[in-house]
């Protein structure tokens, strides 16, 4: 696993891709909606059964249906599956609409461990614009954390661009 780490650093030091979501993300998200779709209608019908059918019980199994229904909504407009390539970080959205950026741009990265997934959220900014993103990984899906490679990127940038500053010039 360290081994793999290390790749994945030599990897962006030499500008090549790495991605920090696996090959078949897409697929796995869309499972992961399906799932929790199929387990809210589960728990709704259980409480039809269990409470009876009544004017109370059928608005709160809809208003159940409806508050999950928004939150898939709002992940599948936030989850992304995220490359970074050199001083770019290449993100794709679930509808295949891809954004590519500075690595720079990046504002803030955040990542929190719940249910065996490292749910990491980064705030970027874009044409003026500030946006926000997911990234929805198994914990054991990567040899590394999301969020301290995405802040090893954001350092290993603004070294490079440091570097590429000209020093002073003296004449004599």
């Amino acid at each position: 696993m360290f081994e793999r780490q290390k790749s994945a650093l030599a990897d962006l030091h030499a500008k090549k891709r790495v991605d920090l979501t696996p090959e078949n993300y897409h697929a796995q998200i869309k499972r992961f909606f399906l799932l929790i779709f199929l387990c809210t209608l589960s728990t709704v019908g259980a409480f039809l059964l269990i409470m009876g059918i009544s004017s109370l019980s059928i608005s709160i199994a809809l208003l159940c249906l409806i508050t999950c229904g928004i939150t898939i909504r709002s992940l599948h407009k936030r989850i992304r599956t995220t490359s970074i390539k050199g001083n770019t970080i290449i993100m794709n959205s679930l509808d295949n609409r891809p954004v590519v950026t500075s690595i720079r741009s990046v504002r803030s990265v955040k990542s929190k461990m719940f249910l065996g997934f490292e749910w990491t959220t980064f705030k970027y900014k874009l044409d003026g614009q500030k946006h926000y993103s997911l990234i929805l990984n198994r914990s054991n899906d990567l040899p590394f954390s999301t969020e301290t490679f995405i802040k090893k990127a954001i350092v290993m940038s603004k070294k490079e661009k440091a570097n590429r500053k000209p020093g002073s010039v003296a004449t004599n």
